[in-house]
């Protein structure tokens, strides 16, 4: 049926990107701090949304630092402000790796329920045929 061509091509272009994206995970980046910022697990928080509120605060109270630094010391070079031990540097690039995580898992998720919405949409006949094409695949024949 053209109806099972247009699904399976989808299904394909979705297997594709899904393929990318898993070839292209980054799990090696190690994290600086330990993710525990203003007692909040950073690792807990659901939304990148949330993540971005979190990562402004920071830099908020970084430019709040250098202009109190300025002031009160004028000449000197401020030195690193450290929160919660460790450097803001530290906690913007953990926040942004972490960001970019999620939202990495977030796009396999939306991909990976798609393809399944879309194999939903298969003809009996051409489940049957998926079917049998995973019995012999299986088979190794």
């Amino acid at each position: 049926m053209e109806k099972d061509l247009v699904i399976k091509n989808q299904i394909e272009k979705i297997e594709s990107a899904l393929g990318k994206l898993e070839n292209n995970s980054d799990n090696t980046y190690k994290y600086k701090t330990n993710l525990k910022y203003n007692e909040q697990n950073l690792r807990a928080v659901q939304s990148v949304d949330d993540l971005c509120i979190i990562y402004g605060e920071i830099k908020s109270k970084q430019s709040q630092y250098y202009i109190g630094w300025s002031a009160i010391m004028e000449d000197e070079s401020a030195p690193d402000l450290k929160l919660y031990g460790y450097t803001v540097t530290s906690w913007l690039d953990d926040i942004k790796n972490l960001a970019k995580s999620k939202m990495h898992i977030d796009m396999l998720n939306k991909l990976r329920q798609a393809k399944k919405k879309l194999e939903s949409l298969y003809s009996q006949d051409a489940k049957d045929e998926i079917e049998l094409n995973n019995i012999i695949n299986d088979l190794g024949l």
